[in-house]
Parts: C-alpha cells; sequence; structure tokens
C-alpha cells in the first residue's frame, strides 16, 4: 500500500533547496566583490600591473601569449572575456569550482574600474 508523503517533508526540503541557494548566490557575491577588491588593492600597491609593457628581447611564444592576456584584460576586450567567462559560469554554476569564475568576473570589472578612473 503506497501512502502519500507528508506536505512537511516537501516543506523542510523546499526550504533546505531554498537555503543552499541563497547560501551559493552568496558566495558568488562575495567572491566577485572579492575580485574587484583584489584588483583595487594590487593596482594600489602595484600601479603598473595594468599599463601594456613591452615584450622586446622575449621568444615570440612568450610574446605572443603575453599579448593576448593583455589584450583579453583591457577594453575593449575585456568586455567580451567577462562574456565568455559568464557564458562559461552560466553552464558550470552547478559545479562547486565554479566560483574562481566569478572570481576572475571581479577582477576584470576592477580592473576596467581602475582604468576609467584613472583616465
Amino acid at each position: 500500500m503506497l501512502v502519500p508523503e507528508s506536505n512537511t517533508n516537501a516543506a523542510s526540503g523546499d526550504e533546505a533547496n531554498r537555503a543552499e541557494n541563497t547560501r551559493g548566490r552568496l558566495l558568488y557575491v562575495i567572491m566577485a566583490l572579492a575580485g574587484v577588491l583584489y584588483a583595487f588593492v594590487f593596482s594600489y600597491f602595484l600601479p603598473e600591473y595594468i599599463r601594456p609593457r613591452s615584450w622586446e628581447g622575449f621568444p615570440q611564444w612568450i610574446r605572443l601569449c603575453m599579448t593576448f592576456w593583455q589584450r583579453a584584460m583591457t577594453w575593449p576586450w575585456a568586455i567580451g572575456t567577462m562574456i565568455l567567462l559568464a557564458a562559461i559560469y552560466r553552464r558550470e554554476r552547478r559545479k562547486k569550482r565554479s566560483w574562481i569564475l566569478v572570481f576572475a568576473f571581479g577582477g576584470l570589472l576592477g580592473s576596467m574600474l581602475i582604468t576609467a578612473i584613472q583616465h
């Protein structure tokens, strides 16, 4: 004979899921803010880190990688990088390691804010 589930079990399960989702969202908001804060602190102690550098004298593969890296972190390419990070996060958000994507997103946002403030 089938026994129907009680409403208290379903309600407590919904509340547990809601609490877990809220806690997860809070972690992502905190990590995004930590990324922005990281960019501001890093630029305060090392103000030259945002400015583009010349990679003359380095091997060709290092120059290519670092040029790509610098462009991915500066306007307007940083917008594309942030969209890519957001898309990967949306696909991977159920996994426990997706917080690093949000941190990187916040770091890029902070770097763009710093550049906007300095100019």
